[in-house]
């Protein structure tokens, strides 16, 4: 007769089997990963800058704001010598319209038969030259000669070189210079003490050599004491 099974017996222990002798042991390798450049990320507070736009994109090229030789910063326009040269001569216009000559304004180009760069000023040729640099005396004497044929062109009496000096802006005009030839300057000086002498006969063949040179203000004042533009105050 078989006893009966003890139900409360405990169950045997079941174990795995053995690795066969030579098997390498320890814990199984991961899956591999795809190899390739790893992208740190920062620490919360740790100053990172935030997101702007590209500095050199922001500049049109390499270099960026500090080096501008390269896609800085634009530099700024040169200006042209006309733009400079009607700046010049709006200045003088503006400095006779407020001493003795108030309809004086800019001439409008008549192409070769030029009689002057300003108008409105009975008897009297204006030529303007702006430069930013000395000029030389045998430019001067050109332009001179330029005026000349300008003050004959306009049937004026007097034709007045004015200068732009170097370093003196069109706020100063009355300090730029003026050139005419010395007989015409002898003759306006004659005309300023007497005014008779508008009926004698005068030589300028005797003065006629060499040039000169008076600040515009100077001219301006000779020139309205010899009877030209509007009378001086104290004449």
């Amino acid at each position: 007769m078989i006893a009966p099974t003890d139900r409360t017996a405990e169950p045997t222990a079941v174990h795995a089997p053995a690795p066969p002798a030579g098997a390498e042991t320890g814990p199984r390798p991961s899956a591999p990963v795809a190899a390739g450049p790893v992208s740190p990320t920062p620490a919360a507070g740790m100053g990172v800058p935030a997101a702007g736009p590209d500095p050199i994109s922001r500049w049109g090229g390499e270099g960026g704001p500090d080096n501008p030789g390269k896609g800085g910063p634009p530099k700024p326009r040169k200006r042209r010598p006309k733009d400079i040269g009607t700046d010049a001569e709006r200045a003088v216009v503006r400095y006779l319209q407020a001493n003795g000559w108030p309809g004086a304004e800019r001439r409008a180009l008549r192409g070769q038969s030029d009689a002057g760069d300003i108008t409105g000023t009975p008897g009297v040729a204006w030529e303007v030259k702006s430069r930013t640099r000395p000029v030389s005396d045998a430019q001067i004497t050109e332009w001179l000669h330029e005026t000349e044929l300008e003050r004959r062109e306009a049937r004026a009496d007097i034709g007045v070189l004015v200068i732009r000096r170097p370093g003196v802006g069109p706020a100063n005009a009355a300090c730029w210079w003026t050139v005419m030839p010395l007989g015409r300057v002898v003759w306006l000086g004659t005309l300023a003490l007497n005014r008779d002498v508008w009926e004698r006969e005068i030589s300028w063949s005797a003065h006629e050599d060499g040039q000169a040179r008076l600040l515009l203000i100077d001219a301006v004042r000779l020139l309205r004491r010899a009877g030209y533009g509007d009378p001086l105050e104290d004449s």
